[in-house]
């Protein structure tokens, strides 16, 4: 009992080594300048990232277009993307086919990726890309144990294609495959405590295999009748070394467990159609259907009912029930019509919809939230906007283990629900190239996934929790000719206590503030700093009591203070050289329970375009 309370003391504070980056290869001839980054929730192509970073569920406010960024954005504390890291179709073509980047920081960390448009027309295009990183790393899980080596690799290769069929239609398909290879967490804590003589037996790798292919068709018709289709499939796999685990015996002893990992298959498809009502109004309807089938669908009861009890030996019939479970498919189908007023030069606009969701294996097989957006820009240095909206989630593994790798690999989940979102916003500006932007926002969560640290199996879950938040927020952007951009945004919840986080902050924070500061001296020379603070940080434990009765605790985390600077120089169009360091304060911080961050980290590095 003494060696569980002591696991439990540490365990709640981590930093994901999260290692992810996947594509930027749709139209890799594209040239950017990316003024702001922008983090959707689904998973979305981007180029490389170079080092591990945390990441969190982000809330696509939708905005109206006068204010597009109304929410602060998420606090991740690794290394920026490489410079010209992303592509967006509307940018018109230039001379390169091709990159190539790579970076390297004196900690081990190393990064490389490349891509390159086999065709590329103003009709057609077929882009392939490819990336690596490797990082590793040495920290101490907590002050009282002793540093242990954190390491992940991860590679990505993916394709896209795309082609405009006639004048009336485009056709995209694209598909990429992740593997990434991590420390077993459970071993990783075991070695790093004193008081503990063995590993018990587990394996020191695990592995996660991520595929995805998606097909799109986007279409019109002469009539004002624009419509599109999509299909998708995915499949998430815990490799390489198989799924372990550890429990305390009734003598004291840890003891391995070794089970079947869990395996994911995701499918689903969209549709959507809208017709044109003159020149201003516009009806129309969005159907979208995914599914998630887990092939041995375990609880985190399930993995609580294998955890120390007191002296009492470990439970021969949790421990079948954990190796004979059985597979489960969870879905949800969406039907949301709406009606669209926007006339053209108009001061205001507005949708009023409803999202109907049918869910299986749901708490609730049928659920309607609204889905409404009234906005009023009645001058050029003004907009307001209200916005209500909701709806089911399916919580994939693929999606949870964005948030961190460590998640459990023995354990399935079902269907979150927000009943009602709300915000209201204003945006003042520009003003001689300076605008402010004022919003506050209610959300309801039911069932909602927060990682929790489940101490007697040393094992990151997720249990659905009932969450009821305000949030009020600020953000500031000034432009000053070509020389300098800043943006800044501040956010903090009303009230803040379990049941009353912000649903998209998993780690429970009462307020978070981003700023960015750009500068160019020089044509060819660009600085940046950035800092990012998030306060009041906090995570949920489940540990035993003195009876071996399990109970949950919160334990506060340490407040997140980032600051990160960067410089790069273009010497030629094609040719970029480039130097980042992150956490110049060096600061250790924890997340997602039991993994400490990376200290002083960054990239030197180059680029090149053929």
């Amino acid at each position: 009992m003494k060696q569980i309370l002591h696991h439990t003391i540490f365990a709640l504070s981590a930093l994901t080594l999260a290692g992810t980056f996947t594509a930027a290869a749709q139209q890799l001839s594209k040239e950017i300048t990316i003024e702001r980054e922008i983090e959707p929730e689904v998973r979305a192509a981007s180029r490389l990232e170079l080092f591990p970073r945390t990441l969190t569920f982000t809330n696509d406010k939708g905005s109206l277009q006068f204010a597009d960024y109304t929410e602060a954005s998420a606090i991740n504390p690794g290394i920026s993307q490489l410079g010209a890291a992303r592509t967006i179709p509307a940018i018109g073509l230039t001379p390169y086919r091709g990159y190539v980047d790579a970076g390297y920081f004196p900690t081990a960390d190393v990064g490389v990726s490349a891509g390159y448009a086999i065709l590329n027309s103003d009709r057609t295009q077929l882009n392939v890309w490819g990336q690596f990183t490797n990082a590793s790393y040495k920290a101490r899980p907590f002050s009282t144990l002793d540093k242990v080596t954190y390491s992940r690799l991860s590679a990505t290769v993916g394709a896209a294609f795309a082609a405009k069929i006639g004048d009336f239609g485009r056709l995209s398909i694209s598909t990429d495959v992740t593997f990434s290879r991590f420390n077993n967490l459970s071993r990783l804590l075991l070695e790093a405590d004193p008081d503990v003589s063995d590993n018990a037996g587990l394996k020191k790798w695990q592995g996660l295999t991520d595929w995805s292919i998606r097909a799109g068709w986007d279409g019109h018709n002469s009539g004002g009748l624009l419509y599109h289709a999509n299909l998708r499939f995915g499949l998430t796999d815990f490799t390489s070394t198989g799924a372990t685990g550890i429990a305390m015996t009734g003598d004291g002893e840890w003891q391995a467990m070794t089970f079947k990992p869990v395996h994911e298959t995701r499918y689903g498809a969209s549709f959507g159609a809208s017709q044109s009502i003159g020149e201003s109004q516009r009806a129309g309807v969005e159907i979208n259907a995914d599914f998630s089938n887990i092939n041995r669908y375990r609880t985190v009861a399930d993995l609580m009912a294998i955890a120390p009890e007191g002296d009492v030996e470990l439970s021969a019939g949790a421990l079948q029930h954990m190796a004979d479970a059985k597979g489960r498919t969870f879905g949800v189908v969406s039907l949301t019509p709406y009606y669209r007023y926007a006339p053209q030069g108009s001061p205001v606009s507005l949708k009023v919809g409803a999202r109907v969701d049918f869910s299986i294996h749901s708490a609730k097989a049928v659920h309607v939230a609204p889905d409404v957006t009234f906005g009023v820009n009645p001058a050029s240095g003004f907009g307001a906007w209200i916005k209500l909206d909701g709806g089911e989630h399916l919580n994939s593994i693929a999606r949870l283990s964005d948030f961190t790798c460590y998640i459990s690999p023995l354990l399935g989940y079902g269907i979150s629900n927000i009943p009602v979102k709300g915000e209201v916003g204003l945006r003042f500006g520009p003003f001689k190239g300076a605008s402010i932007t004022l919003d506050a926002a209610y959300a309801a969560a039911n069932d909602w996934l927060m990682p929790v640290w489940e101490a007697g199996t040393e094992q990151i879950v997720f249990e659905a929790s009932r969450l009821r938040s305000w949030k009020a927020g600020a953000h500031i952007v000034w432009d000053f000719r070509s020389l300098l951009s800043l943006e800044a945004g501040f956010e903090t919840l009303l009230t803040n206590d379990r049941d009353h986080a912000w649903y998209s902050w998993l780690d429970r924070s009462r307020s978070r503030l981003t700023a960015s500061l750009s500068i160019r001296p020089i044509s060819p020379l660009t600085i940046d700093l950035g800092y990012t603070m998030a306060l009041h940080r906090r995570m949920t434990a489940t540990v035993s009591d003195a009876a071996g009765v399990p109970e949950s605790c919160e334990i506060n985390l340490k407040n997140r203070h980032r600051l990160n600077v960067g410089a790069s120089y273009r010497f030629s169009q094609p040719f970029t050289v480039f130097a980042r360091v992150e956490n110049l304060l060096n600061r250790t911080e924890y997340d997602a329970a039991a993994v400490a961050s990376q200290g002083i980290t960054g990239a030197i590095g180059v680029g090149f375009k053929f």
